[in-house]
């Protein structure tokens, strides 16, 4: 195991990262293409470390999208970019391209099916560092506002579906889907708000399950946990469903005050899908934490007291708003 875990810090986590950097360092769409292709062959590996219980059929749903829209991608670059005016609808289909590799509608079931069965860091990768070189590439286009039909279906299926289930990482994959939804609502009209919004859910994200991590279990009644493990587990959770003054409830509002006063539709879409992902939370949350008597243990050694000193995160964001 010990093995494993060196080719997994010294080879595949470096190759990912160092993927990602250069897609968003690049200026040309061919080594950016590049960049993903990397990204994807190294992500390949990780999805299956280190025990994870991961189903062949949903690695295979996850391959066959990104390398399918991988060689989509590659086919419009080398044949079309070098064409007079075809930006006109070149830029579209790389638009759509994206937003499938971004693991939003319509191909959003592998995606979720996949966060099922990984383990707690490849988890962590697939909700963030996954979607930051699409999001990026999306910025950097001339967004068509039918992404904001997207957008409201992604925020509004996302909140229904984590209201169907009770497994604390579906409910995340869902609540990465409507989360989606605001990130994709804010690019058309500010590609900053965009890159702020997301770099903070990724924030929120990680400590999140890093916590889950540290506890090796993604729920809260365990006995062997005590009440002040439980109640933080409970924040991060609640900061991620958007619970003011949390810094969840202070990029919504950012997203919010970017949308035009004559998008109402949008703006209604967004506050009622956050309202039904603030009620999957609070149900799990609660749920759990009154579902079995308090311990008065000591913290285990695997819940790390420097957990704490990620508390300044969950508010920060707000007092710099507000």
């Amino acid at each position: 195991m010990s093995s494993i875990y060196c080719i997994y810090h010294t080879i595949f986590l470096p190759l990912l990262i160092s993927s990602t950097i250069i897609t968003l360092s690049s200026s040309s769409c061919l080594v950016m293409c590049l960049g993903l292709e990397i990204n994807l062959i190294t992500f390949l590996p990780i999805l299956s470390f280190p025990e994870s219980q991961f189903f062949s059929q949903s690695s295979m749903k996850y391959f066959l999208v990104q390398s399918s829209s991988s060689i989509l991608l590659l086919f419009l670059l080398i044949f079309f970019s070098p064409l007079p005016s075809s930006s006109s609808f070149l830029y579209p289909l790389i638009f759509l391209i994206m937003i499938l590799k971004s693991g939003t509608i319509p191909l959003h079931s592998c995606f979720i099916s996949i966060s099922n069965n990984i383990s707690c860091p490849s988890l962590t990768l697939l909700l963030t560092c996954q979607k930051l070189a699409p999001i990026f590439i999306l910025s950097l286009l001339d967004v068509p506002f039918f992404l904001l039909f997207l957008a409201m279906t992604n925020s509004i299926l996302g909140a229904i579906s984590g209201l169907t289930t009770q497994m604390t990482r579906l409910i995340l994959a869902y609540s990465s889907l409507s989360h989606m939804g605001c990130i994709l609502s804010s690019m058309p009209f500010s590609s900053t708000g965009c890159i702020f919004y997301f770099i903070i859910y990724s924030l929120n994200t990680t400590l999140c399950l890093i916590l889950f991590s540290h506890t090796n279990s993604f729920s809260l009644n365990l006995p062997s946990l005590n009440t002040k493990t439980k109640i933080l587990k409970l924040i991060t959770l609640l900061n991620l469903a958007g619970l003011p003054p949390l810094s969840g409830f202070t990029i919504k509002c950012f997203t919010l005050n970017l949308i035009p006063t004559n998008f109402f539709m949008l703006s209604m879409t967004l506050i009622s899908s956050s309202a039904m992902t603030l009620i999957f939370y609070l149900k799990l949350s609660f749920s759990s934490l009154f579902s079995s008597f308090p311990s008065n243990k000591p913290i285990s050694p695997d819940s790390s007291p420097l957990t704490y000193l990620f508390f300044p995160l969950f508010i920060l964001p707000t007092l710099i708003y507000f």
